[in-house]
């Protein structure tokens, strides 16, 4: 959270975040990403999110860029990831 608050100090467009939950609590896991998401609205901040929890990542981005064995798994909206079940599966399992 502290290395958010200092990157947002830059004034910059784009955010950069490397598994923002790593380590977290679950009830600051969730804080972390509701934090995310509102600065994304609010403060009109693109962030690209590098995270392996899945299914809280996906309540929050709008496109996914899915890397499995070092190639391009998945490269879309989140909707319609969310809504091909079979995919998700094949790319996240």
């Amino acid at each position: 959270m502290l290395a958010i608050g200092c990157a947002l100090m830059t004034n910059s467009k784009l955010l950069l975040i490397d598994e923002p939950s790593l380590g977290l609590a679950p009830r600051l896991l969730v804080a972390v990403f509701e934090k995310i998401s509102k600065l994304r609205q609010e403060q009109s901040i693109e962030v690209v999110v590098v995270e392996q929890n899945v299914h809280e990542i996906l309540k929050i981005s709008d496109d996914v860029l899915a890397v499995k064995l070092g190639q391009t798994a998945y490269y879309g909206s989140t909707e319609d990831l969310r809504k091909n079940k079979a995919k998700l599966k094949e790319v996240f399992l």
